[in-house]
Protein backbone atom coordinates (compact mmCIF):
# COMPACT_ATOMS: atom_id res chain seq x y z
CA UNK A 1 0.00 0.00 0.00
CA UNK A 2 1.31 3.41 -0.92
CA UNK A 3 1.73 5.83 1.98
CA UNK A 4 0.21 9.17 1.05
CA UNK A 5 -0.89 12.34 2.75
CA UNK A 6 -4.01 10.71 4.17
CA UNK A 7 -1.77 8.83 6.65
CA UNK A 8 -0.08 11.85 8.23
CA UNK A 9 1.64 10.06 11.14
CA UNK A 10 2.90 7.24 8.95
CA UNK A 11 4.16 9.66 6.32
CA UNK A 12 5.91 11.71 9.01
CA UNK A 13 7.58 8.57 10.41
CA UNK A 14 8.89 7.73 6.93
CA UNK A 15 10.12 11.30 6.45
CA UNK A 16 11.98 11.11 9.77
CA UNK A 17 13.49 7.73 8.87
CA UNK A 18 14.53 8.28 5.25
CA UNK A 19 17.83 9.93 4.38
CA UNK A 20 19.18 10.45 0.84
CA UNK A 21 22.41 8.63 1.82
CA UNK A 22 20.36 5.44 2.11
CA UNK A 23 20.17 5.30 -1.69
CA UNK A 24 23.94 4.73 -1.78
CA UNK A 25 24.43 2.66 1.38
CA UNK A 26 21.55 0.65 2.80
CA UNK A 27 21.67 -2.29 5.23
CA UNK A 28 18.39 -3.94 4.18
CA UNK A 29 17.18 -5.30 0.85
CA UNK A 30 17.86 -2.96 -2.08
CA UNK A 31 17.43 -3.17 -5.82
CA UNK A 32 17.93 -0.69 -8.65
CA UNK A 33 17.19 -0.48 -12.36
CA UNK A 34 18.21 1.93 -15.08
CA UNK A 35 16.35 2.44 -18.34
CA UNK A 36 17.26 4.58 -21.32
CA UNK A 37 15.02 5.66 -24.14
CA UNK A 38 13.48 8.64 -25.90
CA UNK A 39 16.41 10.86 -24.91
CA UNK A 40 16.11 10.26 -21.19
CA UNK A 41 17.58 7.98 -18.56
CA UNK A 42 15.57 6.87 -15.54
CA UNK A 43 17.10 5.27 -12.49
CA UNK A 44 14.89 3.62 -9.87
CA UNK A 45 16.01 2.39 -6.46
CA UNK A 46 13.91 0.34 -4.04
CA UNK A 47 14.74 -0.19 -0.39
CA UNK A 48 12.92 -2.59 1.94
CA UNK A 49 13.27 -2.60 5.71
CA UNK A 50 11.91 -5.36 7.94
CA UNK A 51 12.85 -3.53 11.16
CA UNK A 52 9.59 -1.74 11.89
CA UNK A 53 10.82 -0.29 15.17
CA UNK A 54 11.80 2.84 13.23
CA UNK A 55 8.06 3.56 12.90
CA UNK A 56 7.68 3.69 16.67
CA UNK A 57 4.21 3.04 18.07
CA UNK A 58 2.64 3.60 14.63
CA UNK A 59 3.56 0.00 13.76
CA UNK A 60 0.89 -1.12 16.26
CA UNK A 61 -1.76 0.58 14.14
CA UNK A 62 -0.90 -1.92 11.41
CA UNK A 63 -0.84 -5.35 13.14
CA UNK A 64 -0.22 -7.34 9.94
CA UNK A 65 2.62 -5.09 8.76
CA UNK A 66 5.75 -7.01 7.68
CA UNK A 67 7.90 -4.51 5.77
CA UNK A 68 8.24 -0.85 4.89
CA UNK A 69 9.62 0.22 1.55
CA UNK A 70 10.93 3.24 -0.28
CA UNK A 71 11.07 3.72 -4.05
CA UNK A 72 13.13 6.58 -5.46
CA UNK A 73 13.11 7.62 -9.12
CA UNK A 74 15.56 9.95 -10.82
CA UNK A 75 15.00 11.10 -14.41
CA UNK A 76 17.72 12.67 -16.52
CA UNK A 77 16.77 14.24 -19.85
CA UNK A 78 19.57 14.48 -22.40
CA UNK A 79 22.87 15.73 -21.04
CA UNK A 80 21.25 17.92 -18.40
CA UNK A 81 22.07 16.62 -14.90
CA UNK A 82 19.09 15.20 -13.04
CA UNK A 83 17.71 17.57 -10.44
CA UNK A 84 14.32 16.05 -9.56
CA UNK A 85 13.98 12.95 -7.45
CA UNK A 86 10.65 11.31 -6.73
CA UNK A 87 10.35 9.45 -3.42
CA UNK A 88 7.39 7.18 -2.65
CA UNK A 89 6.78 5.23 0.55
CA UNK A 90 5.09 1.83 0.90
CA UNK A 91 4.01 -0.57 3.61
CA UNK A 92 3.18 -4.22 3.09
CA UNK A 93 1.60 -7.07 5.02
CA UNK A 94 3.53 -9.42 2.74
CA UNK A 95 7.19 -10.05 3.36
CA UNK A 96 8.81 -8.99 0.11
CA UNK A 97 12.22 -8.00 -1.17
CA UNK A 98 13.25 -4.75 -2.87
CA UNK A 99 13.02 -6.17 -6.40
CA UNK A 100 9.43 -7.30 -5.84
CA UNK A 101 8.52 -3.92 -4.34
CA UNK A 102 9.97 -2.06 -7.33
CA UNK A 103 8.21 -4.31 -9.85
CA UNK A 104 4.91 -4.08 -7.96
CA UNK A 105 5.05 -0.30 -7.68
CA UNK A 106 5.84 -0.01 -11.40
CA UNK A 107 2.97 -2.27 -12.46
CA UNK A 108 0.55 -0.48 -10.12
CA UNK A 109 1.41 2.95 -11.53
CA UNK A 110 1.25 1.61 -15.08
CA UNK A 111 -2.30 0.40 -14.53
CA UNK A 112 -3.32 3.60 -12.77
CA UNK A 113 -1.85 5.79 -15.50
CA UNK A 114 -3.60 3.78 -18.23
CA UNK A 115 -6.92 3.99 -16.40
CA UNK A 116 -6.54 7.73 -15.78
CA UNK A 117 -5.63 8.30 -19.42
CA UNK A 118 -8.74 6.42 -20.59
CA UNK A 119 -10.95 8.31 -18.16
CA UNK A 120 -9.45 11.66 -19.10
CA UNK A 121 -9.14 11.28 -22.86
CA UNK A 122 -12.05 8.92 -23.54
CA UNK A 123 -14.50 10.12 -20.92
CA UNK A 124 -13.39 13.78 -20.44
CA UNK A 125 -13.17 13.25 -16.68
CA UNK A 126 -10.78 16.15 -16.04
CA UNK A 127 -13.19 18.54 -17.77
CA UNK A 128 -15.98 17.68 -15.35
CA UNK A 129 -16.78 20.63 -13.07
CA UNK A 130 -19.36 18.95 -10.85
CA UNK A 131 -18.50 19.92 -7.26
CA UNK A 132 -21.75 19.71 -5.30
CA UNK A 133 -21.82 17.29 -2.34
CA UNK A 134 -21.16 13.74 -3.53
CA UNK A 135 -22.20 14.38 -7.13
CA UNK A 136 -18.61 14.32 -8.37
CA UNK A 137 -17.99 10.90 -6.80
CA UNK A 138 -21.30 9.60 -8.15
CA UNK A 139 -20.46 10.71 -11.68
CA UNK A 140 -16.97 9.20 -11.36
CA UNK A 141 -18.58 5.86 -10.49
CA UNK A 142 -20.92 6.15 -13.49
CA UNK A 143 -17.95 6.95 -15.76
CA UNK A 144 -16.12 3.85 -14.48
CA UNK A 145 -19.16 1.68 -15.20
CA UNK A 146 -19.52 3.19 -18.69
CA UNK A 147 -15.79 2.70 -19.34
CA UNK A 148 -16.00 -0.97 -18.34
CA UNK A 149 -19.10 -1.56 -20.48
CA UNK A 150 -17.57 0.13 -23.53
CA UNK A 151 -14.26 -1.72 -23.08
CA UNK A 152 -16.14 -5.03 -22.89
CA UNK A 153 -18.05 -4.34 -26.12
CA UNK A 154 -16.44 -6.13 -29.06
CA UNK A 155 -19.24 -5.62 -31.60
CA UNK A 156 -17.81 -2.29 -32.79
CA UNK A 157 -14.08 -2.13 -33.46
CA UNK A 158 -13.23 1.43 -32.45
CA UNK A 159 -11.65 3.49 -29.74
CA UNK A 160 -13.38 4.56 -26.58
CA UNK A 161 -14.34 8.02 -27.88
CA UNK A 162 -15.98 6.61 -31.02
CA UNK A 163 -17.81 3.94 -29.02
CA UNK A 164 -19.07 6.59 -26.61
CA UNK A 165 -20.21 8.82 -29.48
CA UNK A 166 -21.95 5.90 -31.21
CA UNK A 167 -23.72 4.92 -27.97
CA UNK A 168 -24.97 8.51 -27.67
CA UNK A 169 -26.34 8.53 -31.22
CA UNK A 170 -27.50 4.95 -31.74
CA UNK A 171 -30.04 3.57 -29.25
CA UNK A 172 -29.74 -0.04 -30.45
CA UNK A 173 -25.95 0.06 -30.02
CA UNK A 174 -26.40 1.63 -26.55
CA UNK A 175 -28.89 -1.10 -25.59
CA UNK A 176 -26.42 -3.78 -26.74
CA UNK A 177 -23.62 -2.22 -24.69
CA UNK A 178 -25.82 -1.94 -21.59
CA UNK A 179 -26.96 -5.57 -21.92
CA UNK A 180 -23.45 -6.79 -22.60
CA UNK A 181 -24.44 -8.32 -25.94
CA UNK A 182 -21.26 -7.13 -27.64
CA UNK A 183 -19.01 -8.63 -24.96
CA UNK A 184 -16.95 -11.61 -25.95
Amino acid sequence: MAVKGNQKRLEKAFNNYFRMEMLQNFEGSSYSTQEEGHGRKETRVALVNEDLSVLGDIAYDWPELKVMGIVASVRQVGDIPAHDISIRYYISSKKLDAKTLLESSRSHWSIEVQLHWKLDVGMNEDACRIRRDEAGENFAAIRHIALNLLNADKSFKAGLKRKRTRAGRNNSYLAGVLMGQGAS
